[in-house]
Formats: structure tokens, sequence, C-alpha cells
């Protein structure tokens, strides 16, 4: 199958927001280990442009989701909740960039700041 096939494939599934059955056996069957890596490759890339996962602690207010709504407002947002890895605060992840604003990373940000002062 050629570049061009895999990556149109990549996207329709990306548009259509599932895929079947039958088309996942058929990948499944007939991809090559180097077909299978450019079709991943190809659907993250995809995912990544189009959508914005945020990832919160407790539960962000509506004023903040308001906020994030018109910073990205071409694009979906994906809200996960991570009480364990976020601790407080949140993360948004938006192609190749984070905007951490977690009290982890502030700790991190501080602590290594103390260090680099001794």
């Amino acid at each position: 199958m050629e570049k061009q096939q895999i990556k149109q494939l990549a996207l329709s599934i990306l548009e259509d927001g599932e895929i079947s059955e039958k088309s996942y056996n058929w990948i499944l069957n007939n991809f090559s280990k180097n077909d299978m890596k450019l079709f991943v490759g190809y659907f993250n890339a995809a995912f990544k442009d189009k959508n914005v996962v945020v990832r919160y602690a407790g539960t962000p207010s509506d004023t903040v989701k308001e906020k994030i709504s018109k910073m990205f407002p071409n694009k979906n947002l994906i809200y996960l909740r991570d009480d364990k890895e976020i601790g407080a605060g949140i993360r948004i992840e938006f192609g190749d960039y984070i905007l951490d604003y977690t009290v982890t990373n502030m700790i991190v940000k501080i602590m290594k700041g103390i260090r680099e002062s001794l």
C-alpha cells in the first residue's frame, strides 16, 4: 500500500471517529510492520492537529473551560481527569506543545532553581 493511501485511511478513520470491525481486521491482516508504523504516525499527527487534550485534577470551573475554548476555537477539546499524576492544576496538550500549570510542575521548577543557586 502506498504512503498516500495509508495517510488517507488514517485521516478518514479519524474523521469518522470510529473504525469498523471489517476495516480493523483488514488493517491487521494486510499491513506490514512498516505500513502499521506509518499508519499510527499519520493517525497520531492528525489527532494532535485536530484535538486538544486537557488533563486536570478535581473539576475545572465553567470559566476555565470557557477560556480554554477561546484559546482553541477550532479544536475538539478532550477533558481527562487525572488526579494522581496532576495533583492539582491543569495541563493542556496541543500538537507538540504542553502548557503545564500543575502544582507538581511548579514544585519541580522551584526545586531546580534552589539546586542551581546552591
